[in-house]
């Protein structure tokens, strides 16, 4: 994996442009020994990636992104769509849950203080818990 290096020490360059009525944030990541001109990623949650050769000025990624700017504003669009389905996690009982890319029902037992915990078993994530709350449940969940 090669190393992402700015000038002045930061992960970045934060940069924006106007589409429209759309204002597009991304971030400039300067790469040494970079052989390809330019690579824009828009990553699933939505940001935009610019990888660019070291020694590239920021005007000409400017330029590049601007006229990239449909395109890289079709797919913010379309992954903006998708997460209008997505519910939020109210971390009850029978509610499905991932885990290494399988499915599994979400059990919760009630439980004492001391015996608290997650257990993987019958294609169950089994939660034991004192506290029914969204909060204590979920951080079992993401410790185990």
């Amino acid at each position: 994996m090669r190393k992402l290096v700015v000038a002045a020490g930061h992960p970045a360059h934060k940069q924006s442009l106007q589409y429209g009525a759309e204002t597009i944030s991304y971030q400039v990541f300067l790469i040494p020994n970079q052989k390809t001109k330019l690579i824009i990623e828009v990553l699933p949650d939505g940001t935009v990636h610019v990888k660019a050769p070291e020694h590239t000025a920021l005007q000409s990624i400017k330029q590049a992104v601007y006229k990239r700017a449909r395109w890289i504003h079709g797919h913010i669009k379309t992954i903006k769509q998708q997460y209008t389905y997505v519910l939020p996690r109210q971390y009850v009982s029978g509610e499905c849950h991932f885990y290494l890319g399988r499915r599994y029902i979400l059990k919760l037992y009630k439980s004492r203080q001391d015996l608290q915990g997650v257990k993987l078993l019958r294609g169950q994530l089994q939660v034991f818990t004192p506290s029914k709350k969204h909060e204590a449940i979920k951080t079992l969940l993401q410790d185990w």
